[in-house]
């Protein structure tokens, strides 16, 4: 009987280190799938947690009011400002769409991953970062566009229920006591199908007094009135009118628009003036506001000129200029544009009107008044428009209400300070087209 001596070979050694290298790696691999999963378990779980928490806080907070003021679309830093706090792991940052008291859409970024929230639950997970851009957010469904001085497009991308939200401009200021009115607000929800589109255009502020001196100061954007400033023993000084912020149908400034193509409207305000003679013939006003279905009106509180008026624009007027004749130049509110001032003769008028549906009235011993927002479209529900200390009503149509409330931020049911704004968030995706 013959005994084979021979060793391993070269290719079994190998043979055998490959196999062993294999069942490494696959271990490794479960793992570090083990453990990926176990992470992804934990951030979902701290997800839901702060999510909660959010709710909770929102909640609370607007538990007293008869509409809800804390929505809209949350940094996770204002979220902290406003209460929220968890046990366990926190979001590093992000943001969180909220409506109707609950959290809907958002994106939180932890350590190594970005949680995607849709209809208040994780959507999705990935490595990106949390990052909100003007214009169409697809991952949260919400878009946003700022003052740019140009028309903008929406092009819906699901077909679904949104909520439109239009912040108007303010006037332009003579200082931080005699300030230009401030912008309104206005809200809907709406049917829209995909790939409609929508065109908006962002209302501009109307120009201080001091930007021109012994010349035209031109109105912000959207039908913003002009305003004249003189120097002199007399000097007259006035800041143009806030721009008005729009949804339409169809292409175009609100003057150039179809009624029936308008969707939605934030009316502008109007400018302040600053006029001084003497002690006894002067005069320091604040602007109208504007947004509501009246724009705010200004009336002379003092001086030789007590009781002249300058008129918000209406749901079918532009305001009135309150003091016309050949030598004033004045140029009442009208369709889309806000009262216009000039210089003729010895008059110089200072304040321009605030845009809106209807514009308001430029002043001239007064500040100007603001326009008028506009939420009267068959296809809107749930309209209501805000405007600061303005007339309210109930009234379908028009609905308004009256605010104190005041930011340079877009927030919900709050007059705006600045430059006017858009906010459009998809708040229920449908099947089908409707």
């Amino acid at each position: 009987m013959k005994i084979n001596n021979k060793g391993i070979t070269l290719v079994e050694l190998l043979t055998v280190l490959i196999v062993l290298i294999l069942i490494f790696l696959l271990a490794v691999t479960k793992v570090n799938d083990a453990m990926d999963n176990a992470e992804q378990k934990s951030i979902k779980a701290s997800s839901l947690s702060y999510i909660k928490a959010v709710n909770d806080v929102i909640l609370l907070k607007n538990a007293d009011l008869l509409e809800p003021l804390y929505e809209g679309y949350y940094t996770y830093e204002e979220l902290d400002e406003l209460g929220v706090r968890i046990s366990g792991t926190k979001p590093l940052t992000g943001y969180l769409v909220i409506l109707d008291n609950r959290v809907t859409n958002g994106c939180l970024k932890f350590k190594d991953r970005r949680v995607i929230i849709k209809n208040g639950d994780v959507d999705s997970m990935d490595t990106k970062n949390c990052k909100i851009k003007k214009g169409y957010n697809s991952d949260v469904g919400v878009f946003l566009d700022e003052y740019s001085g140009r028309e903008k497009t929406f092009t819906v991308q699901k077909t679904g229920k949104y909520k439109l939200e239009v912040w108007g401009a303010q006037g332009g200021s003579y200082n931080e006591t005699y300030f230009g009115g401030y912008g309104g607000y206005s809200k809907a929800i709406v049917n829209l199908n995909k790939d409609d589109v929508l065109y908006i255009n962002v209302g501009g502020k109307g120009v201080d007094y001091n930007k021109v001196v012994n010349g035209t100061n031109k109105g912000g954007y959207n039908g913003g009135g002009d305003s004249y400033t003189m120097t002199g023993n007399c000097g007259n000084y006035g800041g143009s009118g806030g721009g008005a912020t729009s949804i339409a149908y169809s292409s175009g400034l609100i003057k150039n628009l179809e009624i029936d193509d308008i969707l939605i409207i934030a009316g502008g305000g109007g400018g302040s003036i600053r006029r001084h003679c003497s002690d006894s013939d002067y005069n320091y006003e604040n602007g109208g506001s504007g947004g509501g279905y009246i724009g705010g009106s200004k009336t002379v509180q003092y001086g030789l000129y007590k009781g002249d008026v300058a008129l918000g624009g209406t749901q079918t007027l532009g305001g009135y200029a309150g003091r016309t004749g050949t030598e004033s130049g004045m140029i009442n509110g009208s369709y889309g544009q806000g009262g216009q001032t000039t210089r003729t003769g010895g008059y110089t008028n200072s304040a321009g009107g605030g845009g809106g549906l209807y514009g308001g009235g430029n002043g001239m011993f007064v500040g100007a008044s603001g326009g008028s927002g506009y939420i009267g479209n068959e296809n809107l529900t749930e309209a209501r428009m805000y405007c600061y200390e303005c007339r309210e009503t109930d009234v379908k149509n028009v609905y308004t209400i009256s605010t104190d409330r005041v930011s340079e931020k877009p927030i919900n049911n709050t007059a705006k300070k600045g430059n006017g704004y858009v906010r459009i968030t998809l708040i229920e995706e449908s099947n089908s087209n409707n």
